[in-house]
């Protein structure tokens, strides 16, 4: 059985005992990369344009994340005939990323177009 980790995928076909079968540090260094640029897009709520920028950023990142988890997936599944591939619960969250970052772009675009259309009245 294998079981898909955010640092590593483990191959537990022992009872007892399970080894790392494949390290997958560049999909941990996207998630991370991610992670701490939605945290400073938080802040960045003077700076509208800037926040609709790294909206895109990020969704494109976590649409890289989850074609890295599929390479890996693939790559896993033709190099080892198992019967049991897992994937933890933590492989829909960059789906559910996706689909925030798609909410906050649309809520800070319409808060763009608002302050416009206040600066013409002006």
């Amino acid at each position: 059985m294998l079981i898909f980790h955010s640092l590593l995928i483990k191959d537990y076909s022992t009872p007892h005992d399970f080894v790392n079968y494949k390290y997958t540090i560049p999909l941990v260094l996207i998630v991370f990369l991610t992670g701490v640029l939605n945290f400073v897009n938080i802040f960045l709520f003077s700076r509208r344009i800037l926040q609709i920028r790294l909206c895109v950023v990020s969704s494109v990142l976590q649409v890289i994340i989850l074609l890295t988890m599929l390479y890996y997936y693939f790559m896993i599944q033709n190099s080892i005939e198992h019967t049991l591939h897992i994937f933890r619960v933590a492989a829909i969250f960059p789906i559910i990323g996706i689909i925030f970052n798609f909410l906050a772009y649309r809520a800070i675009h319409g808060d763009e177009l608002l302050v416009k259309s206040y600066d013409r009245i002006r």
